[in-house]
């Protein structure tokens, strides 16, 4: 197991390049049906506003739209991921609440909140993580979370040590 850590671990800053990039193809795909729906945004926010019982759903419906695809994309090109994150996040937790309420998880009829739960734990994961490399947030210097502790050689850097060391 050793090796296959040293073989990897080096890279882990590139993992949460795959979560941003499929969690915003799954944002935008959502958002642009909104959409695209027969009837456009408006069926979409009449159905908001009617069965699905949401609060003015003529304007939360092209708003939700234009933040899942304009977040979606920010997700994949890595800018202001933490902030999409939990901005999404919230969409989510709505989408929960007012579509989803019939069942917490697979309920018969249709899916459950699972798939918003998935979404949920990786958009979680992008808040701690960061972006990671390979994002405009690395590039002009707004997230500096992300730290390779392998050195150029490859061995592991003993920052933990250092650090107790130093208290």
């Amino acid at each position: 197991m050793k090796t296959l850590n040293s073989a990897f671990g080096r890279y882990a800053s590139y993992g949460p390049v795959f979560v941003r990039v499929m969690l915003g193809i799954g944002f935008i795909v959502h958002g642009y049906t909104k959409f695209d729906k027969e009837g456009g945004i408006s069926a979409t926010g009449d159905a908001f506003a009617g069965p699905l019982g949401i609060p003015a759903g003529e304007i939360v419906a092209p708003v939700v739209g234009v933040l899942e695809v304009a977040l979606g994309l920010m997700l994949i090109v890595g800018l202001a991921t933490r902030v999409s994150a939990i901005v999404l996040s919230l969409v989510l937790v709505g989408a929960m609440y007012y579509v989803k309420n019939d069942g917490f998880l697979f309920n018969g009829n249709q899916a459950g909140a699972e798939l918003d739960l998935v979404y949920i734990a990786g958009l979680f994961s992008l808040v701690l993580s960061g972006p990671g490399a390979l994002s405009l947030d690395g590039l002009l210097n707004q997230d500096e979370t992300v730290i390779d502790l392998r050195s150029s050689d490859g061995s592991v850097i003993d920052v933990i040590e250092e650090e107790v060391a130093m208290s």
